[in-house]
């Protein structure tokens, strides 16, 4: 038979965001699952790149603007951001690429920070996740609007994606992309270029330097005395 409806709603309730990426297996870097890495829920750098899993790009990511912009927008720009790192990579001989987790804690610090003055955590609904049982439930979207993302992915390119760790291909050696990478990093106030095991994100020097300058300010004599101790012993 036939039933009579002004309005028929279909797919009431999915697993926003994270469902898609968590509906098959991702494993990372040491046999790591994305599953593991997102039990507290999603995090990454951009919600493009993450920690721990080598060359695996997102687009509209999670800790993006994901479902607070316009999708197509979004994805043009995530988009161009990879491809511009992959040219990167091609020109100075990396095989491999992931956020550096310095960079990854500062920016999923900085969601955090936005979504606490939102109104939007207090609204039981999919974009907290609240309409899947048992997911962990947060504002894990980029609140800050698209033109602050847009400026935050084109900041981590101008410095040279200094928030991200690169492995070296096969066969390259660290004199064979030097030159390349001086050159790129000149205009930056690059002075000199040595190879490290490990590598510091501008991101975490900007917190430490954000902190070291806040303690200054709020105790002067105790800042002045460290320093001044610091520098009787030079």
């Amino acid at each position: 038979g036939e039933t009579e409806l002004d309005v028929l709603i279909l797919a009431t309730g999915y697993d926003a965001l994270t469902g898609a990426m968590l509906s098959f297996e991702i494993t990372g870097r040491e046999g790591r699952p994305l599953a593991e890495k997102w039990a507290g829920g999603p995090r990454s750098l951009l919600g493009i790149v993450m920690d721990g899993f080598p060359n695996m790009f997102m687009t509209t990511g999670p800790n993006g603007p994901a479902a607070l912009a316009n999708i197509v927008t979004i994805s043009e720009n995530d988009v161009d951001w990879i491809a511009d790192v992959i040219t990167h990579m091609d020109q100075t001989g990396q095989a491999a690429v992931e956020a550096a987790l310095p960079a990854e804690d500062a920016w999923m610090e900085q969601i955090h920070a936005l979504a606490s003055k939102s109104l939007m955590l207090k609204a039981k609904t999919w974009w907290v996740g609240s309409n899947v049982k048992g997911k962990p439930q947060g504002m894990l979207m980029f609140t800050g609007g698209f033109h602050k993302y847009r400026e935050a992915c084109e900041a981590i390119a101008a410095k040279g994606y200094n928030d991200l760790v690169f492995t070296l291909a096969n066969g390259t050696d660290y004199d064979d992309v030097k030159d390349v990478l001086e050159a790129r990093l000149k205009r930056f106030g690059l002075m000199s270029l040595f190879p490290r095991d490990d590598q510091m994100s501008h991101l975490y020097l900007d917190m430490e330097i954000t902190g070291v300058a806040a303690m200054s300010r709020g105790m002067p004599f105790l800042f002045l005395s460290i320093s001044a101790m610091i520098l009787y012993i030079v």
